[in-house]
């Protein structure tokens, strides 16, 4: 075969060879959620870790709290700070990741599904003795009238004289009759009311001291 032949074959081959394209870029990244696990219960602020793999390059990874996206990073490690504050407690919530690649193929991760732990109570209700007053002259049946509060709720308040349990008022308003004849006439007698809230936190009040005098006008 002449030479001039052959070298136009192998040019011919050399021009076919380069207009080949390159297969093109269909493959979506794989994304997975790496924490928080399926399951989880949550009871502070918690990093959100996302793993992304791509044949070619990831170019952005977001994630998503009950369909509202949280965040996104252009930049490896994916990993976001998600504040649970807003979040309704003790209710499953879902997070889901997504990524893309240089090419726009979209992949998207499991759903996770997690729930916001309640936050425990450790404050303690307030309360007070607001009648009788201290040092007053009392007599017959008389009404003790407590007030308590609590960042929650108040769960029920005692009643106490000289340490000796009067009852229990478990709805507002806080109030007591107390028979005064049922006590030493001509002492001093001391009261305090103990109020509980719906986390079993307790706080006495001030003692009152008054004086029962059964002759008083």
């Amino acid at each position: 075969m002449p030479k001039k032949i052959l070298l136009l074959m192998a040019s011919f081959l050399l021009l076919v060879q380069c207009d080949i394209p390159e297969p093109a870029d269909i493959a979506p990244p794989f994304v997975n959620v790496v924490y928080p696990i399926q399951g989880s219960v949550l009871s502070a602020n918690t990093t959100v870790v996302i793993g992304a793999v791509d044949d070619d390059a990831v170019s952005k990874v977001w994630y998503y709290v009950d369909g509202v996206k949280m965040g996104e990073s252009g930049k490896a490690p994916y990993e976001f700070l998600l504040d649970i504050s807003s979040l309704e407690k003790r209710v499953d919530h879902v997070l889901q990741a997504g990524a893309v690649d240089n090419s726009d193929n979209t992949g998207y991760s499991e759903q996770v599904i997690f729930t916001v732990a309640e936050t425990p109570d450790i404050t303690p209700p307030t309360v007070q003795i607001l009648n009788p007053q201290p040092g007053q002259t009392v007599k017959g049946t008389i009404s003790i009238v407590a007030h308590a509060t609590d960042d929650r709720s108040v769960k029920k308040v005692a009643f106490f004289v000289d340490d000796d349990s009067l009852g229990v008022v478990q709805a507002y308003p806080y109030k007591f009759e107390w028979n005064t004849t049922t006590v030493t006439d001509s002492v001093q007698h001391n009261i305090y009311a103990k109020a509980f809230d719906s986390g079993n936190n307790s706080a006495v009040s001030s003692v009152v001291t008054v004086f029962v005098d059964q002759s008083s006008k």
